[in-house]
């Protein structure tokens, strides 16, 4: 059974055709970063793909990725990117191992 919420003032649809000049106030100027939200980027309407799974914040040489002992969080891992080899480190707590990123 399909159930729509009623909201006073808010009528929900499957689709939606208007014409003439339509208005969005209050719209967020940046990424909210949730999933299908709208936001304003500049006067463009754009569609939020939610948060940033995987971020990559270690960007460094390879013989400063592993030089460096990172501290993790259990079961979690350390992953670095080489600005000079193109390769990913990954630290694992207690040893790094390279994924080589040559085709």
């Amino acid at each position: 059974m399909s159930h729509t919420p009623k909201i006073p003032g808010i009528n929900v649809f499957d689709s939606l055709v208007m014409g003439g000049d339509v208005k969005m106030v209050g719209l967020p100027t940046s990424d909210p970063e949730e999933e299908d939200k709208l936001w304003n980027d500049n006067g463009g309407i754009k569609v939020s793909a939610g948060s940033l799974i995987f971020n990559i914040s270690t960007r460094d040489t390879e013989v400063n990725i592993l030089a460096s002992t990172p501290t993790n969080p259990a079961d979690k891992v350390t992953v670095a990117y080489g600005t000079d080899t193109g390769d990913f480190y990954i630290y694992d707590g207690s040893a790094w191992y390279i994924y080589n990123n040559d085709y």
